[in-house]
C-alpha cells in the first residue's frame, strides 16, 4: 500500500492536509542464504615442516646451511649487514636466537624490522650470540631503521 499526501491552502490561509491510501500490487522476494560449511584446510603450514625438520639431525643442519647461505646472499645483494643477515649467517632462526637471548621470537622480529628500541643489555646479548662487535650491531640496527623509514615514506 502506498500513501500520498495532498497539501492545499484554504481561503483563510490555513494549511489543510488530506491523505489518501490506495493499494498497489507489489512483489515480495524471499532470499534464503546459507553459510557454506567450513572446509578443512589443505596442506600444512611451513612452520610445521620446519618444526619437524629441526627434529631430524640431517634436515636441521641443512636448514642451518640454508640460513647461512641466505644471510651471505642478503648481505652481498642488499645495502649491508642487518640484524637479520647477521642472524642468518650464524644459521639461526628467530626462535633459536630468542631462546639463546632468553627473550621472545616476536621481540627478535621487531628488532630485525627496526620497530623496537634496543637496550644496552639486548645489545650485549645480540653481540654475544651473533658473534659481532658492538659497532657492527649498532650499525646493523641503524641500517634497518633507515630501511624501515624508507619503506614508510614510499
Amino acid at each position: 500500500m502506498t500513501s500520498s499526501r495532498l497539501t492545499t491552502w484554504s481561503d483563510s490561509s490555513e494549511l489543510v492536509e488530506q491523505s489518501s491510501t490506495t493499494p498497489v500490487p507489489c512483489r515480495v522476494f524471499k532470499i534464503n542464504y546459507s553459510t557454506p560449511a567450513p572446509q578443512p584446510k589443505k596442506g600444512r603450514a611451513l612452520s610445521s615442516f620446519i618444526s619437524d625438520w629441526t627434529k631430524d639431525e640431517d634436515k636441521s643442519s641443512a636448514l642451518s646451511e640454508a640460513r647461512v647461505w641466505l644471510g651471505n646472499t642478503a648481505a652481498i645483494s642488499g645495502e649491508g649487514e642487518t640484524i637479520k643477515s647477521l642472524r642468518l649467517k650464524r644459521g639461526l632462526s628467530q626462535a633459536q636466537l630468542a631462546e639463546l637471548m632468553q627473550t621472545s621470537q616476536p621481540h627478535i622480529a621487531r628488532i630485525e624490522k627496526g620497530r623496537d628500541s634496543v637496550t644496552l643489555e639486548t645489545l650485549c646479548k645480540l653481540s654475544e650470540h651473533l658473534t659481532a662487535d658492538y659497532n657492527s650491531i649498532v650499525h646493523a640496527i641503524k641500517l634497518q631503521e633507515s630501511i624501515l623509514a624508507r619503506e614508510i615514506r614510499s
